[in-house]
């Protein structure tokens, strides 16, 4: 019996799909990279005939390490984690395209042991909850601490979101938490969260001793001043560096440049939640 026309396309779009793989290590669920930038991706390269399967990560460090692995063609990851990735030996990857800026947010109980970021440099036994290990917060406090040894006095958790927050200031909780976000996006939870909890506070994160640079020279951070909530006076001093789209090695170049065309036209198509 011979194969139809139809029966041979469908075998030739199935052979075409996975010898050109286009997999995308996301993040963790629910967060940014998962829901929006890895889902609109996935969307952009399946719409241009490819397979793309959308892995969850645990952030920007994990998917950087499955790109060089080959364990995924497509990433997404905060710049000062690509140069931690770099300063361990990591070979360069491909930066398709920008995806924004990232803020580090530290947020303290007003009456606490800890009340400033100088606190975490010289209050003993000071603990600062970062994220889960392997996230975008938990890199940047790493990073912080490379930078600024003071800043290994304080014990860390691997602790975030609403749970780290309600626990700030309780016997056995953290004094701190770093948590890391888009700015301007006061309807983001962790902003809502600290909002309504009036003994609660964000703090100005100093940039003495943070100029960290990639091995070209090139600026790991920005020193900005961000609103954390509306209103008069809701500004903070703080770090923030960009997030970017990486492509690894094994992405091929027709992957590539179909979702480079796409950022070209319309930056806001990965970032944007549909």
């Amino acid at each position: 019996m011979k194969p139809t026309t139809l029966g041979l396309a469908a075998v030739l779009i199935a052979t075409s799909a996975l010898a050109d793989p286009a997999t995308i290590s996301g993040g963790k669920a629910g967060g940014t990279y998962q829901t929006v930038y890895g889902a609109n991706l996935a969307q952009i390269l399946k719409a241009k005939g490819h397979d793309a399967p959308l892995l969850e990560s645990r952030g920007s460090m994990e998917n950087l390490e499955r790109l060089s692995k080959g364990e995924a063609q497509f990433g997404f990851a905060q710049l000062d984690a690509y140069g931690q990735y770099l300063k361990a030996g990591g070979k360069p990857l491909e930066i398709v395209a920008p995806l924004g800026k990232e803020c580090g947010y530290l947020v303290v109980k007003k009456d606490g042991k800890v009340t400033s970021e100088k606190d975490l440099r010289r209050v003993k036994d000071a603990t600062v909850a970062i994220g889960e290990e392997g996230s975008g917060s938990a890199i940047t406090w790493q990073n912080m601490t490379r930078l600024v040894p003071e800043y290994k006095n304080a014990r860390i958790v691997f602790q975030g979101g609403t749970r780290a927050i309600n626990q700030l200031g309780t016997p056995g909780g953290p004094d701190a938490f770093l948590f890391v976000a888009a700015p301007g996006n006061l309807n983001n939870q962790l902003f809502q969260a600290v909002n309504a909890n009036k003994n609660l506070k964000f703090v100005d994160i100093d940039k003495g001793g943070l100029d960290d640079k990639l091995p070209d020279g090139k600026p790991v951070y920005q020193f900005d001043k961000v609103s954390v909530c509306s209103g008069w006076g809701c500004g903070v001093d703080t770090i923030c560096t960009m997030s970017y789209l990486f492509a690894g090695p094994t992405a091929t170049d027709k992957a590539i440049q179909a979702v480079s065309d796409v950022m070209a036209m319309s930056p806001k198509t990965i970032t944007e939640p549909k």
